[in-house]
């Protein structure tokens, strides 16, 4: 290839991935700075003003609204933790955030005493923040391939840079997700002997995703994913708590009858036993240990990792040996 068309469209595609990447990376970087700095900011009372959850198709979202006081101003936050999602098609994530933080209820607030504005419900880094910046290196780095690949389009030794960053790109999501993913069932691992306490389901819902062939336009035959998402609340030490979490790493969907045998297990208003976290009691499971649920992240980040390693390996090497 001798530049001219190829060129303007390696370098038109490589210039719109680049501008979707570069500001998802950096939002991302900024709330994970936030949400490491934190956990050192000071604390004050607040009081949830409002507390709602809605739907809109296939997305269950919650807005709370929290009104606190710093040096006499006033300021109100909907910050939960920094790099938080908006809305899920887990329902039971909405439901949770809406019972955690119930109307009138009395929370602390982290604040940015520089900018008392700025600031959150559950101070600290949460795994959720890795999700900008993973998306903008999936979007970024390929575009910057692409840029490259319309750089040297005239020499084909030039595309070596471009697989660079193509490897590279699989390699950062997969180490992303194989990270996320092994403290993850660390965690699980160590559920097994934390300390137990009774429990009660109070929100059961079987919710079901569609995803289209073509999702721009909603065509194309439609693929359903089932779920039955579940909330329970127990006590420590005389404190109430909510979570959702039935097994650590577990699947955001599956089959319709698997969704139903959990539904027949943990319906709502069911007493059950469940373990909690000691030292951080709000984090609880129905199912401790580690399951074949808690493997598929790491497996999945493992086979990115692996596949943009054999592209640097031996892709690259075969390419050169044809140039």
């Amino acid at each position: 290839m001798r530049g001219g068309p190829e060129r303007m469209i390696f370098g038109f595609a490589g210039v719109i991935l680049s501008l979707v990447g570069l500001p998802l990376v950096w939002l991302g970087a900024k709330n994970a700075w936030l949400a490491v700095a934190s956990s050192r900011w000071p604390v004050t009372e607040g009081v949830v003003r409002s507390s709602s959850v809605s739907t809109h198709g296939d997305t269950t979202a919650a807005r709370i609204v929290v009104a606190y006081r710093v040096n006499g101003t006033e300021h109100t936050t909907g910050t939960l933790h920094f790099g938080q999602t908006v809305g899920s098609s887990d329902s039971s994530d909405a439901q949770l955030r809406a019972l955690r933080y119930a109307s009138d209820s009395r929370v602390w607030v982290h604040y940015n005493d520089s900018n008392p504005a700025v600031s959150c419900l559950e101070p600290g880094f949460h795994a959720e923040a890795l999700l900008l910046p993973i998306a903008g290196l999936v979007f970024g780095i390929p575009g910057g391939a692409l840029l490259v690949a319309a750089a040297g389009i005239a020499r084909r030794s030039m595309w070596k840079h471009a697989l660079y960053l193509f490897a590279a790109s699989f390699g950062a999501a997969g180490a992303a997700m194989l990270w996320v993913g092994l403290d993850r069932m660390w965690r699980a691992h160590a559920s097994a002997n934390w300390p137990e306490t009774p429990a009660e389901i109070v929100y059961a819902r079987e919710d079901r995703t569609s995803s289209h062939r073509d999702s721009t336009v909603r065509r194309g035959p439609a693929s359903m994913s089932y779920a039955t998402n579940l909330v329970f609340r127990y006590s420590v030490d005389g404190q109430t708590h909510y979570s959702n979490l039935r097994r650590i790493g577990q699947i955001a969907g599956a089959s319709a009858e698997w969704a139903a045998a959990i539904s027949g297990r943990y319906p709502k208003g069911v007493k059950l036993t469940v373990r909690y976290m000691p030292g951080n009691p709000s984090l609880a499971v129905i199912e401790p240990g580690i399951g074949g649920e808690s493997c598929w992240l790491p497996a999945i980040g493992a086979a990115f990792l692996l596949f943009g390693f054999l592209v640097a390996k031996f892709g690259i090497p075969a390419l050169m040996q044809e140039t």
